[in-house]
């Protein structure tokens, strides 16, 4: 399943939605835009999860290379709506805490 994002913008949050499996197969295109993307952000950046169904260890990778570009900056990176496998796979990977998990939005 090839993976998309959609960009929404606002003064305190760059949000992406992401669409798709994040796994080796997408994992460089997806990665390489997103950190595009942040280049420049000086604000929050949230990664909308609630159409992603599955993330591998380049998935992983993704978002911990997005956390770490905002962790050097002094800036948030929010995990919004995963899914239970999702979250499965942070807890199997003990990085539950490590990232800031958001439900979906009322």
């Amino acid at each position: 399943m090839e993976t998309l994002f959609k960009t929404l913008e606002s003064p305190a949050r760059l949000t992406f939605e992401l669409s798709g499996d994040l796994d080796s197969k997408t994992g460089p295109g997806i990665k390489a835009a997103l950190v595009k993307a942040i280049d420049d952000t000086k604000t929050e950046v949230c990664l909308d999860l609630a159409n992603v169904p599955y993330i591998d260890s380049s998935g992983l990778n993704i978002l911990l290379t997005v956390h770490k570009i905002q962790a050097e900056r002094g800036l948030p990176m929010v995990l919004r709506n995963p899914s239970e496998n999702v979250r499965r796979l942070f807890v199997l990977s003990n990085l539950e805490h490590y990232f800031t998990l958001e439900p979906a939005e009322a």
